[in-house]
């Protein structure tokens, strides 16, 4: 498996691979206000995906938020869908 960042040019797998997570989904909206998502999700360096025999097979986000309580540590956050 290999994990890296998003190419511009993976939206269409990108909605592939999101049909599999619900049964019953909300149509997409206008294809600019799908357009304009992809491009704040790309402005993201914290978001990979994973490609399996160069197939995508999993989508990443890491959020790592600054903590002033628990000595300072980070609070790190992580969704994923495979």
């Amino acid at each position: 498996m290999e994990v890296r960042q998003i190419p511009a040019t993976d939206l269409e797998s990108r909605l592939t691979l999101y049909q599999h997570l619900h049964e019953v989904d909300e149509p997409l909206p206008d294809p600019k206000v799908v357009k304009a998502s992809w491009r704040t999700l790309l402005s993201n360096p914290r978001t990979s995906r994973a490609y399996e025999q160069g197939q995508l097979v999993s989508t990443c986000a890491l959020t790592i938020i600054p903590n002033p309580t628990r000595g300072c540590r980070h609070l790190i956050a992580g969704a994923g869908h495979r």
